[in-house]
């Protein structure tokens, strides 16, 4: 029951996390009240319609009334987030053993997990890395994670020391020329919600994948070696990992040494 609760909230928070996409993109309030609309003919939308992961597979990806195709963004949105969330709830144990605080640091994991998904939807679409996402995100979260006891300061600052200072460094050496801004506030983030040392694994994680990618793409000569690189993609899968299984990883590293 809690795995299919989780996956319809994350069904749930991924069609939030498309239509914020959408309007902040286009500067439309995001707390409107204006119902979302055919990104094609710009009919709105009846609630019926408007079901996430169903609505989709009903209408075969189409708008009702135009009957044009509908990008299929939406629905890979909505089946990410439901899989993730239903993932926190499996890596956290499942039924065993829940009480109320744990649940809350659960709702915390998948607010951190709609962060880090909507930075990789926005800088996959757009190359933009958003300061009210990041920032405001970094206060909420700190302030969740120290008032429930879930990280302390001491690791959160650490984290966000390690995490901003290592692209700040980055940034300095280049003059600007590797790394943006943006990847400076997203390793603020990463460092608040992860903690130290965690987010040191995340950053391993990033540049791995993040390198395998860029060689694969360039051996197969989707880029080049010059081509600007969406990094925050990369930083948001090597940051829910290590939300996931970092402590594992980290351990049998250290298991290693």
């Amino acid at each position: 029951m809690i795995y299919a609760f989780s996956f319809i909230m994350g069904a749930v928070f991924g069609s939030f996390l498309n239509a914020a996409e959408w309007r902040i993109h286009r500067e439309v309030p995001l707390l409107s009240r204006k119902r979302s609309e055919c990104p094609r003919c710009g009919e709105l939308i009846p609630f019926f319609l408007n079901i996430p992961i169903i609505s989709f597979l009903v209408l075969r990806g189409s708008c009702r009334f135009c009957k044009k195709k509908i990008s299929k963004q939406y629905i890979y949105v909505e089946l990410a987030l439901a899989f993730l969330f239903a993932l926190a709830v499996f890596v956290k144990g499942g039924f065993e053993s829940w009480s109320l605080l744990s649940f809350v640091g659960l709702l915390r994991d998948w607010f951190i997990i709609g962060i880090f998904s909507f930075i990789f939807l926005y800088d996959f679409k757009y190359g933009q890395v958003l300061d009210s996402v990041t920032l405001l995100g970094s206060l909420f979260i700190s302030l969740i994670s120290a008032g429930l006891g879930l990280l302390s300061w001491t690791s959160m600052a650490w984290g966000a020391l390690l995490g901003s200072g290592f692209f700040f460094i980055q940034f300095i050496i280049s003059k600007g020329k590797w790394i943006g801004g943006g990847d400076l506030r997203i390793g603020l983030f990463m460092g608040v919600a992860l903690g130290w040392p965690l987010v040191a694994v995340a950053l391993f994680l990033s540049y791995t994948i993040g390198a395998l990618f860029s060689l694969v793409s360039i051996v197969f000569g989707k880029k080049q070696m010059t081509d600007k690189v969406a990094f925050g993609t990369y930083l948001s899968v090597g940051s829910i990992i290590a939300l996931f299984w970092g402590d594992s990883l980290l351990n049998w590293y250290l298991s290693l040494l």
